[in-house]
């Protein structure tokens, strides 16, 4: 799952993209803000969330058309390396399992173990 994170003063415009494993982990900041979460997203791969063997990319005729969109409408082209770009975003931004870990110890009723 993909989201914005709207921790502190951060509004939709300067939000980091988030991703939200679906076993509670594997959480992390994908990008700093949603047009470089597009700019990841039009490098091809079928899910940014999970690191794993990315191989190839199938230039495909909707992968073309939508990056070409992307360029023509907004500006945006792909990045050259999902993983920095990650790393980077990550970088840039507090931890979100911290945060993560604090938000359910103020909302949840139940913990982890």
């Amino acid at each position: 799952m993909y989201g914005y994170w709207l921790y502190d003063n951060q509004t939709i415009e300067t939000a980091p993209i988030i991703f939200l494993g679906s076993e509670g982990d594997q959480n992390k900041v994908l990008a700093n803000d949603f047009k470089d979460f597009l700019a990841s997203l039009a490098v091809g791969y079928e899910d940014l969330g999970y690191k794993f063997d990315r191989g190839e990319i199938e230039l495909t005729e909707q992968l073309i058309h939508f990056r070409n969109w992307l360029e023509t409408e907004l500006g945006i082209k792909p990045v050259e390396d999902v993983e920095v770009s990650i790393e980077k975003a990550m970088q840039n931004h507090p931890s979100l399992e911290n945060w993560l870990d604090d938000w359910e110890k103020g909302n949840l009723k139940f913990q982890k173990n």
